[in-house]
């Protein structure tokens, strides 16, 4: 069974003091799901709410929710595993006292801190030595799908990221589609599906295992989620905006929770 994997990515919002307010609405919004996390902490079962602060705020929500919901960060530097002069940057190591996720290659660092692949499989190796687990995104602009070549496009981002890794234990998938990521063109479920299915199929031919979860992440909604997750194809979602409202996040677990459950 694969895993059910929600994850909030707060993106460069919220000062410590907003971070932590966040934090305890959501401590409060999900007592009951704390209590069976912390009850179960090894039940692959159960859904996992994951939430990416910022750098700074990190600390702050792990004091709040650390040990209840998982935590994760927005990035780590692929330039060393570890420690270093490089200036401005943060390694896997420096945050795995307080993250045990970290998301990878997200379009928005690809496309204007102009991230490679061969930057993001550094990245990913990085993770597997600090013991973080990687969320690996992947998408297309609308350029390249206009070209349908999209396909191609992403499998290749896949394979050129993977390049050098092994721990498929490990590793999350969220495909992006970027060109319908506030555009007001909608990504169609079917759109989404026939994309998440390639990549599975993909990931099955490289890894060997049918296991890795591979999450949708495209301006999710309370008012999509059900929608987007009822073929059973899409594991979860990386959500933006909607996970930064402590009410509409709980209702898009709430929907999720729901439908799984059944």
């Amino acid at each position: 069974m694969r895993e059910k994997l929600l994850i909030a990515n707060w993106k460069m919002n919220f000062s410590v003091i907003e971070s932590s307010k966040k934090s305890r609405q959501l401590e409060v919004l999900f007592e009951d799901k704390l209590q069976n996390r912390m009850q179960n902490k090894k039940n692959k079962s159960d859904v996992k709410i994951i939430i990416c602060p910022n750098y700074l705020s990190l600390k702050s929500v792990h004091d709040i929710l650390g040990g209840k919901l998982y935590l994760g960060v927005q990035s780590i530097t692929h330039l060393s595993e570890s420690e270093g002069a490089f200036t401005g940057e943060i390694s896997g190591a420096l945050v795995r006292e307080f993250a045990e996720f970290a998301i990878i290659g997200h379009s928005e660092r690809r496309n204007m801190l102009m991230e490679t692949n061969s930057e993001i499989s550094e990245k990913l190796l990085f993770c597997s030595k600090n013991n973080i687990r990687p969320i690996l995104c992947l998408g297309e602009n609308q350029e390249t799908r206009s070209n349908d070549s999209h396909l191609t496009y992403v499998i290749n981002q896949l394979r050129n990221s993977v390049s050098d890794f092994k721990e498929w234990g490990s590793l999350i998938v969220a495909y992006e589609p970027v060109w319908a990521i506030g555009t007001g063109v909608a990504c169609e479920p079917e759109d989404a599906v026939q994309m998440i299915r390639t990549i599975r199929k993909e990931l099955k031919i490289i890894s060997g295992s049918d296991l890795i979860p591979v999450l949708y992440g495209g301006s999710v909604s309370s008012s999509n989620i059900g929608v987007l997750i009822d073929s059973g194809d899409i594991d979860g979602a990386l959500i933006g905006t909607s996970s930064m409202n402590p009410l509409e996040f709980h209702e898009i677990i709430n929907i999720c929770t729901k439908m799984w459950g059944k």
